[in-house]
């Protein structure tokens, strides 16, 4: 390749060469934090990037994400990655910050997450790293903590399942005694996932959630309708 940056519009574009399963003949533009990169495909000209960033249609992506970026500059806004810049952590949203190193990991402190990764780290595979993380610690959360409502509740689970699901926080299979707890409980404070825990153990002794399960719950957790109202807020 003749030359590892091209300018178009006014900005650099960095130049990398697309991994082994991309189509040979396509290319991607993308922004990674305050900077672009093309992908580009083995079959791919240097000629044909040059006209490609050009593009009226590259243009327009210029403009939008560079729009987007000064619209989500301190907007408060949520989620457990949103454009590779923060997610919530057990209750606090903490924003992003990227370094660069060979080795991947991942450090939350106080005031932000910092994100040891290789510069070639695409803003989705941040997102797969970081959601995987995510359920690691909601993992390590859970084995921690559900044994102590076992023991409080005398009622006890075969085994949970960490899923991916948006439509409920948690479901327990009474017959089988299993728990799934959907991956985006991680998002929520530790009184909240306590909740949850309690809240599916209930179920094995009561179905559904008449006035049996309202005592059986208040018994063991007598804040329990405080704890549903923070799991259930946005």
């Amino acid at each position: 390749m003749p030359r590892e940056i091209l300018v178009a519009f006014g900005r650099e574009v960095k130049l990398v060469p697309g991994r082994a399963n991309m189509r040979p003949t396509s290319m991607i533009v993308r922004r990674r934090g305050d900077s672009y990169t093309l992908s580009y495909g083995r079959r791919v000209s240097f000629e044909s990037m040059k006209s490609f960033l050009n593009s009226e249609r590259v243009k327009r992506f210029f403009e939008r994400t560079e729009e987007k970026a000064q619209k989500n500059a301190g907007a408060g806004k949520r989620g457990i990655m949103y454009g590779g810049k923060e997610f919530i952590y057990f209750g606090r949203t903490y924003p992003v910050r990227r370094v660069t190193s060979e080795k991947l990991s991942l450090r939350v402190t106080d005031s932000e997450a910092v994100l040891s990764c290789p510069d070639s780290f695409t803003d989705e595979e941040v997102t797969a790293y970081l959601k995987e993380r995510l359920r690691a610690a909601l993992k390590d959360f859970i084995d921690a903590r559900l044994p102590v409502w076992e023991n409080a509740t005398g009622l006890k689970t075969s085994r949970y399942i960490i899923t991916t699901v948006k439509s409920y926080w948690g479901k327990m299979f009474a017959d089988t005694r299993v728990m799934r707890i959907s991956d985006k409980a991680v998002q929520k404070s530790a009184e909240c996932i306590d909740y949850l825990l309690v809240h599916e153990l209930v179920h094995i002794r009561h179905n559904g959630h008449g006035r049996a399960f309202r005592q059986a719950l208040a018994k063991i957790m007598p804040d329990w309708k405080d704890r549903e109202k923070k799991l259930k807020s946005y």
